[in-house]
C-alpha cells in the first residue's frame, strides 16, 4: 500500500460491502518486537535473581562446610584440604614453610568450674587472641581448644619474629596470670626442612608449645596440671 509493507485484515460486513484494516507493517513488528523484549527481558532478570539466590546458598554452604561454628576460624576439613594441597605444592617447588600450633591452658578447669558455656567463651576469646596477631594468615582449629597456622615462605624471618612476639606477650601473662578468665595460649613453631613430611614438622612445632605449656603450670601450681 503506497509502496509500503502493509499487513491487512477484512471482514464482511454486508454482501457487498467489506470493512478493511491495513497496518504498516513497521508498527506490528515495533510491537512485537517490544513483547519480545519484554518477555526476554523479564526471564535474564528472574535468571539472574536464580542465580544469586544459588550462588548465596552455594557460599553459605561452603562456609558452613569448611569453617568452624563455634570460632569461625576453619576447622578440620579444610585443614586435611589445606594438607592435600600443601604436600602436593612442595612435591613440585621444595619451598620452605613454616608450621604455628597453638593450644589453650587451663581449659579443663574452666568447664569443670564454670561450665562449658564459659569454657566456649575461652575458646573463642583464644581464636581471637590468634586471629589478632597473624591476621593475614589462616587458622584452623583442628581439635577443642588446639588450632595451628600455617605460614608460607614469603617472608618467614618476618612469620619468626611474629611467633616470638606472640610467645613474649603469652610469657607475660603466664608470670601475671591471676583468673580463669585470661586467656593464656601456648605456642611452638617449626619450619620445613627439605624432604621432610608435614607430620615432622608438626610434631617439632608441638613438641615446642608442650614445652611453653609446661611454663604455664610451672608459674602457676594453684592450676591442677591435668586441667
Amino acid at each position: 500500500l503506497n509502496d509500503t509493507q502493509t499487513y491487512l485484515h477484512a471482514r464482511r460486513v454486508t454482501d457487498n460491502m467489506y470493512m478493511i484494516v491495513t497496518v504498516p507493517q513497521t508498527d506490528v513488528l515495533a510491537a512485537r518486537n517490544r513483547t519480545i523484549f519484554t518477555v526476554l527481558f523479564s526471564i535474564i532478570s528472574l535468571s539472574a535473581v536464580l542465580c544469586l539466590i544459588a550462588v548465596t546458598m552455594v557460599n553459605k554452604l561452603f562456609r558452613m562446610a569448611c569453617k568452624d561454628s563455634l570460632t569461625d576460624a576453619s576447622n578440620k576439613i579444610s585443614y586435611q584440604e589445606y594438607l592435600k594441597e600443601l604436600e602436593k605444592r612442595i612435591a613440585y617447588t621444595h619451598r620452605s614453610y613454616g608450621v604455628a600450633v597453638f593450644d589453650i591452658n587451663h581449659l579443663k578447669a574452666v568447664n569443670d568450674e564454670q561450665g562449658h558455656m564459659a569454657g566456649d567463651q575461652l575458646i573463642r576469646d583464644g581464636y581471637e587472641v590468634i586471629h589478632l596477631c597473624f591476621p593475614e594468615d589462616e587458622v584452623f582449629r583442628i581439635g577443642g581448644d588446639e588450632f595451628v597456622v600455617v605460614f608460607d615462605d614469603t617472608d618467614l624471618k618476618k612469620t619468626r619474629n611474629s611467633v616470638v612476639r606472640f610467645i613474649c606477650i603469652m610469657d607475660k601473662r603466664v608470670r601475671d596470670f591471676a583468673s580463669s578468665s585470661q586467656v593464656v595460649v601456648s605456642c611452638g613453631y617449626s619450619e620445613w626442612q627439605r624432604d621432610e613430611h608435614y607430620r615432622d614438622v608438626f610434631k617439632r612445632a608441638d613438641h615446642d608449645m608442650y614445652k611453653e605449656k609446661a611454663k604455664f603450670y610451672a608459674y602457676n601450681p594453684q592450676v591442677d596440671r591435668r586441667r
